[in-house]
């Protein structure tokens, strides 16, 4: 058997070294590596965000579909405000303004 030469053992773990970095460099920059696996987790943490927000508006949808169905006095309430209705025992006074 012939012995390994300085050389080659100066090559292998250049080689080495260079396989090395490459394969790091992939796992942190490449495609599915770290920097991805950030960006990922960010993006992640902003949909989360949202769907809380989106959940939050949907319950307060359902409070309001409710109350509407089964209390009256909101019912009237909401009613009044948002199209100007007066029962038919009030009355209404129109003011002229002095322009």
């Amino acid at each position: 058997m012939m012995p390994i030469k300085p050389m080659h053992i100066k090559i292998g773990i250049a080689i080495g070294v260079l396989f090395l970095i490459y394969y790091l460099g992939g796992s942190v920059f490449g495609e599915n590596g770290l920097m991805d696996l950030k960006r990922k987790q960010a993006q992640l943490e902003c949909v989360e965000k949202t769907n809380r927000r989106i959940e939050e508006e949907n319950r307060e949808l359902y409070r309001q579909v409710d109350r509407l169905k089964n209390d009256p006095a909101y019912l009237e309430h909401v009613v009044r405000q948002q199209l100007c209705v007066v029962d038919k025992e009030e009355l209404v006074f129109i003011f002229q303004s002095d322009k």
